[in-house]
């Protein structure tokens, strides 16, 4: 193996591991408000997968597509949140942990009554597919479109997260609720609202995650279920509640798999 095919092995690595590494900032995100580990967060990424191809087929374009599919997750997830994870939200941990794995349950089956058991493909977000680069002393890589995609989307919530937490009050209100719940309470801050817009904002990254995947990855009802586990792996590794170190997890375990495929027999 030459340095420019190790090259493009790291770059395909760092991508698997930027999606690994949303999905484990979208388990941090609702872990940090309710202490619920909401392990219906790889189906919510097949959700959105599939829903964006739908919109997709249907001769919408990309931009289209995604914020069609993500005004549908906005409104599923609240639905799902007010129905089925509020109401356990101070039962035991065990409750709660069946109630999240029976709504990933019921959007694997919705997913199948709605699309099948077919694989479904989405085109690139770009009309050229692959690029040239041309490195010095490395030599000549092919980069997919999509992976810069990823890069760059995976960067932006890294950007937007770091702002968000310290520089404005809703995400100050956000630490305050992580850091105790009962000083959140008396200093006025809603909580009720504040879990519901963290479950949302945990399964909107999840979709749009799936819908960034999705040209590379083919989309099926069942997808949600690999990149659940590993993303849930990124989140244990990178500390629960630690967002810098679900993403660098997520890279590490994204490299390890792509260099492990092509080294090990």
């Amino acid at each position: 193996m030459n340095i420019a095919d190790f090259t493009q092995l790291v770059i395909a690595g760092l991508c698997a591991g930027s999606i690994y590494g949303l999905v484990a900032i979208g388990f941090n995100f609702f872990y940090n408000t309710t202490g619920i580990i909401n392990f219906s967060q790889g189906d919510w990424l097949m959700f959105g997968a599939l829903t964006t191809i739908a919109f997709k087929s249907q001769g919408f374009s990309i931009a289209l597509s995604l914020i069609f599919t993500l005004i549908i997750v906005f409104f599923l997830s609240l639905l799902f949140y007010r129905l089925m994870i509020a109401p356990v939200i101070e039962r035991s941990v065990l409750t709660q942990i069946a109630m999240t794995i029976g709504l990933g349950l019921l959007l694997n089956a919705l997913a199948l009554l709605l699309w099948g058991r077919d694989v479904h493909s989405l085109d690139s977000f770009s009309v050229k597919e692959t690029f040239e680069l041309s490195l010095p002393k490395i030599g000549s890589i092919n980069i997919l479109s999509q992976q810069v995609w990823i890069l760059v989307f995976t960067g932006i919530v890294a950007l937007s997260l770091s702002l968000f937490f310290n520089r404005s009050r809703l995400g100050k209100s956000f630490i305050a609720i992580s850091q105790s719940l009962l000083g959140a309470k008396v200093t006025g801050i809603p909580i009720d609202r504040f879990i519901a817009l963290s479950f949302i904002i945990s399964t909107v990254i999840a979709a749009l995650s799936g819908a960034l995947i999705a040209p590379i990855s083919l989309a099926h009802y069942q997808m949600g279920t690999a990149f659940g586990i590993k993303g849930f792996t990124a989140m244990t590794i990178g500390g629960p509640g630690n967002y810098e170190g679900a993403l660098l997890a997520g890279f590490f375990i994204g490299l390890a798999e792509g260099l492990f495929s092509a080294f090990l027999p």
